[in-house]
Parts: structure tokens; sequence; C-alpha cells
């Protein structure tokens, strides 16, 4: 699933891997909790949230010290905009490894969704200075900056996420949103055209493609890819009814219908 999330491999594909793995670690031993988490993962790529909730509070009843899976229950909070209970979940999981990079940017996430930019901030500092190495946490840091309109700063970190990432999924996307949100849309539509041509012999996300074209006030173009989107299982369509950017879009008439085709308008 990491490997979806990363743009490193289809959603289906890596869904479909963990799915057989986490169930096999359950038939050689139903206490598992790792397994169980794993198949809550899965629940999440089908977008089935209610069980995901089920699987992922089953595996911390069996095994209150996993901390991803903490961090797990705590994103699929916020995407139901349960953000204080998130925030909890991610605070939780922070005091149990806190020396972890990863974990201090999914704070960060809990209090970006729930629009408390100024809150994210230092989590996402915290975790530049673990690893300063790790891309994620520039890319995300630059993205609350940039809701800040702090533009200068959020450039630099976008920059230095793509440096260390190499390219691979997503840094682009932050400096075409970079370049919309401080007026330079010329340029975002340019880095946009070259994502979606780079689908013809990558993995790039239509999610991406979607939630970008949402940025630009395009509406139409946003729903088309949104719709691609669910036809490619995009792992990103779990934050479909929280993610900042596509405000723009939330009064078009085919905004609620896609909730309720993705079952999250009653989670």
């Amino acid at each position: 699933m990491v490997r979806a999330g990363r743009g490193m491999a289809p959603a289906a594909e890596a869904g479909e891997q963990a799915r057989l793995a986490a169930t096999r670690a359950i038939e050689l031993d139903d206490s598992l909790a790792e397994a169980h988490g794993a198949l809550g993962e899965v629940a999440v790529k089908d977008m089935d949230v209610k069980g995901a909730i089920r699987h992922l509070q089953h595996a911390i009843e069996l095994n209150p010290g996993l901390t991803m899976v903490h961090t797990m229950l705590g994103r699929l909070y916020y995407c139901c905009e349960r953000h204080r209970e998130a925030q909890e979940a991610m605070l939780k999981a922070v005091g149990l490894d806190p020396l972890s990079m990863i974990i201090h940017t999914c704070v960060g996430d809990a209090y970006y969704y729930a629009r408390e930019y100024e809150r994210s901030l230092p989590y996402y500092r915290k975790a530049v200075e673990l690893d300063p190495r790790f891309d994620g946490a520039h890319t995300d840091l630059a993205r609350s900056l940039e809701a800040l309109g702090q533009f200068e700063e959020a450039r630099r970190e976008y920059e230095e996420g793509r440096r260390l990432s190499g390219g691979v999924a997503g840094p682009s996307f932050g400096l075409a949103h970079l370049e919309a949100s401080s007026g330079n849309v010329a340029a975002a539509r340019s880095i946009l055209k070259e994502l979606i041509e780079a689908r013809a012999h990558r993995v790039v996300s239509s999610w991406g493609i979607a939630a970008l074209h949402a940025c630009l006030r395009e509406v139409d173009e946003a729903s088309h890819w949104l719709d691609v989107a669910v036809e490619e299982g995009a792992s990103g369509l779990i934050l479909l009814r929280v993610h900042p950017r596509l405000d723009p879009i939330r009064r078009d008439p085919r905004y609620p219908v896609l909730l309720r085709r993705v079952g999250l308008d009653a989670v």
C-alpha cells in the first residue's frame, strides 16, 4: 500500500497484494494485530471506511502499542471530519514513538486537514529536524506554508522535497499548487500539462490531477478526473470529503453525488 501511496505501483495491484498477505497471516494466527491493521488499510483502499475503522480498532485492542495503526485510524477520523479524535490518535502515536519523523508528519496532517495550519507547522518542522532527507516532511511543511501564504519558504521546501525524492510521486503537484495559489496560473497549467502527458509512461495520480484542476477552479475538468480516480481506485479518494484543495468545487452538484458514490457521505 505504501508503494501505491508513493506512486510506485497502481493502487489496485498494491491493494490486492496486501489483502492476500494479510488474509494469509490471519489464517495462520488470528491474534496478529499487524495483520488486522493491514486489512484495515486494504479496506481503506476499497473505500470501506466503517470496515477499516473496525479492523484498526480491533488491531489496537490486540496491541495498543502499534503506532502506525494509531496513525491509520487517526487518518480515517480526519477523513470523516472527526478532527479531535484524529488529533488524539496521532498524539497517542507520537507519544509511543517520539523520534519517528513519519509520525510527526502524521500529527501535522491531522492539524492540516482540520485547517489548523499554524498548529501543523511545529510537527512538520520536527520531522525535518529528525531526518532532513525525508522528502515528505518537506513537501507537507510546504503545503501548510502555502496555505498560510508564506510562498517563498513554501517554494524552498517543495524544491527540496522534489530534489530528495528524485521525482517520485508528488512534489511536482505541490509546485503546481504553489504556482496557482501565488497567482502564476500559466506556470501551474504548464506543470499540469506535463503531469497529464507523463501518464503515458509512468504512474501519475489521477486524484492529484483532479485536485490541481480544482485549485485552478476548473470544475468540469476536476469532476472528470475524479471520475477517473474512482475508476482507477486512486488512494487519494479517501480525502475527498476533507482536502482543502478541493474546496473550490464543493458547491458543484456533482460533489455530493461523488461522496455518495465512494461511500463517504454517511461516515
